[in-house]
């Protein structure tokens, strides 16, 4: 095909229909068209950046910085958001620490409003299976939690199944009894030191807002974080989207 007959293919580079004599159509040759239309387009892009307020606000979940921004909020949803500017110094020899954020965090609002957005917690079909029938025959979370992981075929049963997907989705009341059962058997059987908590906020020893929680959580418990040493943990608090990866 001739480069001439694919752009006469394509659908932005038609020419316009033919004059009699081409010199008319000056040096564009027919390939370009003045049109005089509306713009009412130009209302759609405007009201894509219209909003109501500002609120200050961070990223709390799976953030490693908790960076500051601004969020534009538009009848009670979020449209856009930018980088807040105004760190304080640290010092008259160091750079500003700023502007802070990543891309991810540019396009938060789309996480926010996701289709897929994880909302309720989720356990393996296979552990909630095994945890069930446990129950059935022990009273106590404890017992019945003991009764899984110190089972070495139900152990294997359920960790076969991690990264295969299968999640089903349970109440928050009985998401909350499988993490306290798994909690509490390992301070029995470990000791408290063997509670891990991990760090998201900003920097040790000063966490961000976010970290409050699980902070005070491994105090009461004597459990330990980041800074704390210790040996070898048996079980991960992780918190965010995966409250049960025990």
């Amino acid at each position: 095909m001739k480069h001439k007959e694919f752009l006469s293919s394509l659908r932005f580079f038609r020419k316009t229909q033919e004059k009699e004599n081409d010199r008319d159509a000056g040096p564009s040759r027919n390939w370009v068209e003045d049109r005089c239309g509306g713009r009412e387009w130009e209302d759609l892009y405007r009201r894509r950046w219209q909003y109501d307020k500002v609120v200050r606000s961070t990223h709390g979940v799976n953030c490693t910085g908790s960076c500051s921004w601004n969020v534009y909020v538009k009848d009670g949803m979020i449209v856009w958001e930018t980088q807040k500017l105004d760190y304080p110094q640290v010092g008259v020899d160091l750079p500003a620490y700023e502007p802070r954020g990543c891309p991810r965090g540019a396009t938060f609002s789309w996480y926010v409003y996701s289709p897929v957005r994880v909302k309720y917690p989720y356990v393996r079909a296979a552990l909630l299976e095994l945890w069930h029938e446990a129950l059935k025959d022990r009273n106590d979370p404890v017992a019945a939690w003991k009764s899984i992981v110190g089972d070495p075929q139900r152990a294997k049963r359920y960790r076969e199944a991690r990264g295969k997907g299968g999640f089903i989705r349970v109440s928050w009341e009985e998401a909350n009894l499988i993490i306290a059962a798994a909690l509490v058997a390992t301070i029995q059987d470990y000791g408290p030191d063997r509670i891990w908590r991990t760090l998201h906020g900003s920097a040790f020893p000063c966490p961000a807002p976010k970290e409050w929680r699980p902070v005070r959580f491994t105090s009461l418990s004597t459990g330990i974080g980041p800074g704390d040493g210790g040996a070898k943990r048996h079980l991960f608090l992780l918190h965010g989207h995966r409250p049960l990866a025990v």
